[in-house]
């Protein structure tokens, strides 16, 4: 979670410097994260969903994202992004959003 706090605070001084933020992290230099399709970077929008990377018996390293913290700050982060434009639909496991 500490790396989606970290992305959503970006995207909320971006938002409040620039005017509107462009909901990606580091879109300026190359796209690592999205916040509007998380999927689409391989990362999840819905706990235990697609792409999540469980990681229970996990011995944190760089070579597996330190346990996913990358990875699953995706669902935090989507969850910031339909909170802060509104949205909704049905997530990865087939439970309605609203």
């Amino acid at each position: 979670m500490n790396e989606s706090f970290a992305d959503c605070l970006g995207e909320a001084i971006e938002a409040w410097t620039l005017g509107s933020p462009d909901w990606v992290c580091a879109g300026e230099l190359d796209t690592i994260r999205s916040f509007i399709d998380p999927n689409d970077k391989g990362q999840p929008d819905t706990y235990l969903g697609t792409n999540w990377y469980p990681g229970p018996a996990c011995t944190p390293s760089g070579g597996n994202d330190f346990c996913g913290v990358h990875t699953n700050s995706g669902v935090q982060n989507y969850w910031f992004y339909l909170l802060s434009v509104g949205g909704g639909g049905t997530n990865d496991l087939n439970f309605l959003i609203a």
